[in-house]
């Protein structure tokens, strides 16, 4: 059986501004993790200790980098990161995830879905 994970991490955020220039640009630079590994069905319960190896896994981190005319508030940033990094990076990730498994020749490559929206209702 297969399980994986994806997890905003941090953001970084850099003024692009030249002294004397009315522009402002603001870089923002989201660090997402991801991974996927495969597991025996029988060692299900033994896989959520820290210490347990998967037959595979493929982890990887990517920094997807976002240019904007005005400075953004911890909460644009946050409710950004909810789905849009993540939406943004899979791409890269389904690429990442295939060719890895062709470099070691295990096949068929993992499944990895289109990326599915958080679910979260408004409070």
């Amino acid at each position: 059986m297969t399980q994986g994970f994806r997890s905003f991490v941090r953001i970084r955020e850099l003024n692009l501004a030249n002294e004397g220039d009315d522009l402002e640009l603001w870089n923002y630079r989201f660090n997402y993790a991801v991974g996927v590994r495969l597991i025996l069905d029988s060692e299900e319960e033994e896989s959520k200790a820290d210490d347990y190896e998967p037959l595979i896994e493929i982890v990887g981190q990517f920094d997807a980098s976002y240019l904007s005319l005005n400075e953004l508030s911890e909460d644009q940033l946050m409710a950004f990161s909810q789905d849009n990094v993540g939406y943004h990076v899979w791409p890269y990730w389904r690429e990442f995830v295939h060719s890895s498994c062709a470099r070691i020749g295990y096949t068929p490559a993992f499944e990895v879905p289109f990326y599915q929206m958080t679910n979260k209702k408004e409070e």
